[in-house]
């Protein structure tokens, strides 16, 4: 009895123990993990929410895509420049005021200068009919060419498309800005959703509500205050019907960053609801399996260790008793050979194992340490396990094992930290094969750690193939292309500067004439400008910015590196000041004075010097002529004084043309410009002919009007020739005609430039005027088209890269009256236009000349 009782008492409390050890543990780790999983699922149903909402919206704006392409064709068209230039708001009208009736995905439209008045509109937009009442979108067209946004308009919720019109290079200044819009409408939210799979819907402050679901309500949803220092974001988990349905509310925002309403998402997650089911089964079977095995432990225990024992004991009490143990009980015996078998096998098997780790895990090592990759694995807890190569610990500037990797990558970005961390979560998250290779393929493949250029390539490993047999991981190599980068740069840079090298070693003749006038340009006729009373400092300021116009021109052709960004920013400064109604001579000059105009052409000279070395100083030799300017002009002048009989003036006439070139040089290059601007706009052309081209004229004396010239060219393909539909409805040939001549007429070089185009309106030019405040009673019809020279006199409807200002007229007439020579214009509507200039081949000004 005394023996039975003190067996009973080893069960019971063998019993208590594994209670209290084993079932009281695991019951309440089921329980945690229970309660766990499920406060994690909610957690990343939320975090998937909120990450469908942003993704709605992302898509929302993005479907403004499908109009930006056509308003930026209709913004880098050199017509829609023109038309802005010359404030030609019929034509605008027809092309622009349109689109809506004649695009498919547009609703509005609206052409504006650079003000932001709106010259021409279409589809009853309040905001945009007048003058563009966005600010945003004004100041953001002044830094970014080309984007699209939401906006809340009069008429509801839009997507915007903006551009800047400037040329199809892109190249020329801003003329004005081109808006098109787009109504959203259900239907687009339902495109929204058969992206996302999830339901959204927008409410909007003004009321406006849209949604892809037509049984979807506005109830829950509260639109949001603009100025709501906190805005309201709402998220609702249901169970209904096996699955998990969730609602996140946000904040919808416009393209400014304005609260503008809310947005919903409504999305039903199977997997969750499964996965929360499978969980809470197997919780249910765990504490089953758990029974059980309390069970089978107990009778295992009892009866290869406790009846063993029992035996044992007895046994030994036998010997000690003095009687003879016949043999030994045969549990006991097989208790002890198992046990003292197993215990022997164990540490063969252990000693056998930390060997073979050991082997394995140096030859890992070694491989690892001598790679050029940053190698290592992450689990699905998202943090880096401890095998990783020695090229880690220099990327991280430390020892990343252990560390989250969305931490190490980005450890000063947390909205990338976090967006990767959701990524690889959504991927371990993820069981079907297809989905996961989509999300897979989101990851990032380079970004920024501690200041080098990392490339990031991704490998799924399997649990099989995982090095610990943890689980299934993803494998990162990194390799590191800083080295690369800045190889990258700098090539570009060499490039750069090869191009500008060979373009000034091929063209000797301008760099010497353009280094030359930009010397000039800033060590004298901007000190005498300055010092003239004839103009205000707003006109003074105008003369500069049309030189420096030019010199960014003739620097570009050249592919000069540093002086062409200089001059583009003093051309942004100098239009600001000539806005300045106030703006005084002494600030224009400290202005200027400011600039240090004279270092602007060192760094680029500089970097000449360095690569053709003695080869250099031969560049600034003009054409093959080792005297300069002054000392020719000191020989002739001694020649002229010196030499008085007649044989002698006819070779010293002789002599002055030895200077002179072929008329053709300074013309033929504008046969190929018309060309190219007739491409560009449009335009059919027959070859451009040029007659009398073998005169002999002075370079010296027809530098500034050849270069001036270029403003007349340009204006027959712009104004001149008509595009070959209009042309083949008036009955003319689709090829305009465009043609130069050069001859000599008593005393006096004549040039002629005529096209076959439209002609020149005369009434047009006088209604401009007009508008302008310019008195026009009574002119002659000579006298209209003289209009045409006037200043800041356009009749282009806006502003582009060729015309539009009323700039460059004015200067070819300044070049020919400091030739002291005339214009005639002769001009019929429908039939051509005629420019005969006249100029006389006596003695010049040449240092006075303008645009040189």
């Amino acid at each position: 009895m005394k023996s039975r009782r003190k067996h009973r008492s080893f069960t019971a409390e063998l019993l208590g123990w594994i209670v209290l050890l084993v079932v009281l543990p695991v019951g309440l780790f089921l329980a945690y993990f229970y309660v766990s999983s499920t406060d994690n699922t909610k957690r990343m149903e939320e975090e998937k929410a909120r990450l469908t909402n942003r993704s709605a919206q992302k898509s929302i704006e993005s479907l403004g895509d499908s109009i930006l392409g056509v308003t930026v064709t209709n913004g880098y068209w050199e017509q829609s420049r023109q038309a802005l230039l010359n404030d030609d708001k019929e034509w605008l009208q027809i092309n622009i005021g349109d689109m809506p009736s004649i695009v498919p995905n547009i609703d509005f439209a609206a052409a504006a200068d650079l003000n932001g008045d709106v010259l021409v509109q279409s589809g009853d937009i309040a905001e945009l009919k007048v003058h563009i009442g966005f600010p945003f979108l004004l100041d953001k067209l002044r830094s970014s060419p080309t984007f699209t946004g939401v906006l809340d308009t009069s008429r509801g919720l839009a997507l915007i498309a903006a551009s800047i019109v400037t040329d199809e290079t892109g190249k020329e200044p801003t003329a004005g800005y081109l808006v098109t819009g787009r109504l959203l409408e259900d239907a687009d939210l339902r495109k929204v959703q058969d992206t996302l799979q999830a339901d959204v819907s927008v409410l909007l402050n003004s009321g406006q509500f849209l949604t892809s679901d037509s049984s979807s309500e506005r109830s829950g949803m509260q639109a949001m205050p603009e100025k709501a220092s906190i805005p309201k974001t709402t998220f609702q988990l249901q169970r209904i019907e096996g699955s998990y349905q969730s609602l996140m509310t946000e904040p919808f925002l416009d393209m400014a960053g304005h609260v503008i309403g809310a947005i919903r998402t409504q999305s039903v997650s199977v997997s969750s609801a499964q996965a929360a089911d499978n969980v809470r089964t197997l919780s249910l079977y765990a504490i089953g399996i758990l029974m059980l095995l309390i069970v089978l432990v107990v009778y295992l225990l009892r009866r290869r260790i406790v009846l063993p024992l029992r035996h044992f004991t007895a046994s030994l009490e036998e010997v000690a008793a003095g009687r003879k143990l016949e043999k030994m009980p045969k549990q006991v015996l097989q208790a002890d050979a198992e046990i003292v078998e197993a215990i022997q096998q164990i540490a063969d098997w252990n000693q056998l194992l930390e060997r073979t780790v050991r082997n394995r895990t140096a030859d890992i090592r070694t491989l690892l340490d001598h790679t050029r990759h940053g190698i290592l694995s992450v689990g699905p807890e998202l943090k880096v396990k401890e095998e990783y190569s020695v090229e880690c610990v220099r990327l991280f500037e430390g020892e990343p094992g252990g560390l989250p990797i969305a931490e190490l990558l980005y450890p000063h970005d947390e909205q990338e930290a976090s967006l990767m961390q959701a990524i690889l979560s959504d991927y371990f998250a993820e069981r079907d094969e297809f989905k996961r290779d989509m999300i897979f393929s989101l990851l990032p493949d380079e970004m920024r750690i501690n200041g080098r250029t990392v490339k990031a390539e991704y490998i799924p490993l399997s649990e099989e193939e995982s090095a610990d047999g943890s689980g299934e991981s993803v494998m990162l190599l990194l390799t590191d292309l800083t080295e690369t980068r800045d190889l990258e740069s700098k090539m570009q840079q060499e490039r750069r500067v090869l191009e500008m090298v060979v373009q000034s070693v091929t063209h000797p003749e301008d760099y010497a004439n353009i280094v030359r006038d930009f010397e000039s340009f800033r060590h004298t006729e901007i000190r005498e400008l300055m010092a003239s009373d004839a103009e205000s400092p707003q006109e003074k300021a105008m003369r500069i910015y049309r030189m420096v116009h030019t010199f960014k021109g003739s620097f570009g052709f050249l592919r000069f590196v540093h002086i062409i960004p200089r001059l583009h920013e003093l051309e942004t400064d100098l239009l600001r000041l000539m806005d300045n109604d106030s703006l005084s001579l002494i600030e224009l000059t400290n202005f200027l004075r400011g600039q240090r105009l004279e270092d602007w052409l060192q760094d680029d000279m500089e970097v000449l010097r360095s690569v053709l070395g003695p080869a250099y100083e031969q560049l600034l030799l003009e054409h093959g002529v080792k005297l300069d300017k002054e000392q020719w002009s000191e020989i002739e002048s001694m020649l002229d004084q010196t030499l008085q009989q007649q044989d002698d003036r006819i070779w010293l006439e002789k002599f002055r043309t030895w200077r002179y070139k072929k008329a053709e040089t300074l013309f033929r290059p504008y046969s190929s410009y018309l060309q190219e601007m007739a491409e560009r706009n449009g335009i059919l052309l027959h070859p451009v002919e040029l007659k009398g081209g073998e005169i002999p004229v002075d370079p010296e004396h027809l530098y500034g009007f050849a270069r001036s010239f270029v403003h007349v060219v340009r204006n027959a393909v712009v104004h001149g020739i008509e595009p070959p539909d209009e042309r083949a409805a008036q009955g003319k040939d689709e090829y305009g005609t465009v043609s130069f001549s050069v001859e000599r007429v008593d005393g006096n070089l004549l040039i002629t430039f005529e096209d076959d185009g439209r002609g020149i309106d005369a009434d047009a030019l006088i209604r401009k005027a007009r508008q302008q405040g310019l008195e026009t009673e009574e002119l002659t019809e000579e006298e209209a088209l003289g209009l045409i020279f006037e200043e800041k006199l356009s009749t282009s409807q806006q502003v582009t890269e060729w015309s539009g200002r009323g700039v460059g007229l004015s200067v070819v007439k300044e070049e020919v009256e400091q030739l002291g020579g005339t214009i005639e214009i002769r001009t019929k509507i429908g039939a051509g236009t005629s420019f005969v200039f006249t100029l006389p081949e006596g003695s010049w000004g040449g240092d006075d000349r303008i645009g040189a």
